[in-house]
C-alpha cells in the first residue's frame, strides 16, 4: 500500500485530475546540491534545504495519490497543443486510444518517472534528464540562427518557441510532437539537447552532420 502524503493528496476521485494549488517545495543549497561535503564543526554550520512555496499543477491518480507536478504554465501548454493535436487528427493514428488530457499527461510522467529508474544508467545520464536547455540559450538561436526546429525533446521541457519538436517517446503525439528524430533528415536550422550519454551524442552529430551533406537546403544543428 502506498504512504500518503497529507501535504499534496486529495480525497480519491475516481478518476484523474489535476489541480493547481499552492505547495511546499525544497530548494538545495549551492553546496548540497553540487554534492560538496565539506567538514562540519563549530564554524561551518550543516547546510539546511530551503522550504518555499510555489504554485503547481498536481496530477492526480483516481486513488488521490499525487503522480507528480508541473508548472502551471506547462500544463496550460500541454493542453493547449493536446487540444491542437486533436483537432489535426494526430489522436486517431494512436494504437492504444487517447482517453483525456489528464491521463495522458498521468502517463507522461509515470514514464518520466520510470526513466529515471533504469538499471545501469550512469549518474550523468540520470542527471541530464533534469537538465532542460535554458531559456535564453532557446531565444538567442531562435533569434539570430533562425533556430525553429527542437530535436529530441519531451512533451515536458519542448520550447514552445520552436514550430515542433521530436520526441523518443511516441506517445508525445498527443501533444503535438513529431516521433524519432534519428529517422528524420534534419533540414534548415535546428536546436538538439541529447541526453549525456557519448553514443548518443555521436550518434546524433552523425547524423547531423549526413543530413547537411544529403540537404539542398543550408542545414545546421546546434
Amino acid at each position: 500500500m502506498q504512504p500518503t502524503n497529507p501535504r499534496v493528496d486529495i480525497t480519491p476521485t475516481g478518476h484523474y485530475a489535476v489541480w493547481i494549488r499552492t505547495v511546499d517545495l525544497v530548494r538545495l543549497k549551492d553546496d548540497i546540491a553540487q554534492n560538496r561535503t565539506p567538514m562540519i564543526n563549530a564554524t561551518h554550520k550543516a547546510s539546511l534545504p530551503k522550504l518555499y512555496e510555489a504554485r503547481a499543477a498536481c496530477i492526480y491518480k483516481p486513488d488521490g495519490k499525487c503522480i507528480g507536478m508541473m508548472t502551471p504554465e506547462r500544463f496550460h501548454l500541454l493542453r493547449e497543443r493536446f487540444h491542437e493535436a486533436q483537432k489535426n487528427g494526430l489522436h486517431r493514428d494512436m494504437s492504444s486510444p487517447v482517453q483525456c488530457l489528464v491521463s495522458e499527461i498521468a502517463g507522461l510522467l509515470q514514464d518520466h518517472q520510470a526513466r529515471l529508474k533504469t538499471p545501469k544508467a550512469s549518474q550523468l545520464i540520470l542527471e541530464s534528464y533534469f537538465r532542460i536547455l535554458s531559456q535564453h540559450i532557446s531565444a538567442a538561436l531562435q533569434q539570430c540562427a533562425m533556430v525553429s526546429k527542437e530535436i529530441m525533446a519531451s512533451a515536458l521541457d519542448f520550447d514552445p518557441g520552436n514550430s515542433s519538436y521530436w520526441s523518443k517517446r511516441h506517445r508525445d503525439i498527443v501533444f503535438g510532437a513529431n516521433y524519432n528524430a534519428s529517422a528524420t533528415k534534419f533540414t534548415g536550422s535546428s536546436i538538439c539537447h541529447p541526453v549525456y550519454d557519448d553514443t548518443k551524442m555521436l550518434k546524433c552529430m552523425l547524423h547531423s552532420l549526413r543530413s547537411a551533406m544529403c540537404s539542398e537546403l543550408p542545414t545546421a544543428t546546434f
